[in-house]
């Protein structure tokens, strides 16, 4: 059942609580308003808003976490948001960049984690596409119309009737589709559109969409790509190789 009601969050993995309780923490507001001017990327903000671990608050993810920190950056940058000046005075090693950020263990944990939007800094995550990339901000709901709309493209329908067969992997389907299985088609998350391809995929089975009978001639790259077929000539030519000849002998 597809609830067209459905509030949309855009990827957004904290609430309006969770930033509200992160803003109360002085170090917290130095290190973000630190990296609203740019002293160092988003995921050494991450590391330097505590003294030591937890480096993400309890019930959050690091994606949310980084995407509520780059949030208050904008409120601060956007004027919404006042610092206290005497932040600059009791954290001066923020604002100066001064020694690692966080401990030991933060330095072993960086590695793992500094890629993507952790080391972009906040000028760069400023610009709207990049941001949307970066902090994964694509619609996580879909609704009547995404479907609709789908499956009135033939080519589009008949490459989700692939995936159905397993002809296709959704990764394949998107790259012929879309041209790169990284796309966002429809602003969609990823998982939001593999919702809209199972639910589509659904639909099929139960009969309520129907599938012309000629899609299979007029898109055989969907329902015989190269990699199958490929795969058949290697097994055609396995079975040749192995074919008993006329004398008995192999």
């Amino acid at each position: 059942m597809i609830d067209d009601n459905a509030p949309e969050t855009y990827g957004i993995l904290f609430t309006e609580k969770d930033l509200q309780e992160q803003i109360k923490k002085p170090r917290f507001l130095a290190a973000v308003h630190a990296y609203s001017m740019d002293v160092f990327p988003l995921g050494d903000a991450q590391f330097r808003a505590v003294e030591k671990r937890p480096y993400t608050p309890r019930g959050l993810e690091i994606a949310g976490y980084l995407q509520l920190i780059h949030e208050v950056a904008e409120r601060i940058a956007d004027g919404k948001l006042a610092v206290p000046d005497e932040l600059r005075v009791q954290y001066p090693d923020i604002y100066g960049n001064v020694g690692p950020a966080g401990d030991e263990a933060a330095q072993m944990l960086r590695p793992l984690v500094q890629a993507g939007a952790s080391v972009m800094k906040f000028s760069q995550l400023r610009e709207p596409q990049t941001k949307k990339l970066a902090l994964n901000l694509f619609r996580t709901q879909i609704n009547e119309a995404d479907i609709e709309e789908t499956i009135q493209d033939p080519r589009t329908l008949a490459a989700i009737d692939a995936y159905r067969t397993s002809k296709l992997s959704l990764n394949r389907l998107k790259t012929i589709l879309y041209g790169d299985f990284n796309a966002h088609p429809r602003d969609l998350s990823f998982f939001a559109f593999q919702r809209l391809c199972f639910t589509i995929i659904e639909r099929i089975e139960s009969g309520q969409i129907d599938v012309p009978k000629d899609l299979r001639s007029r898109f055989p790259e969907f329902y015989n790509p190269p990699d199958a077929e490929t795969d058949k000539a290697l097994k055609g030519r396995a079975r040749a190789l192995h074919r008993p000849t006329a004398s008995g002998s192999q």
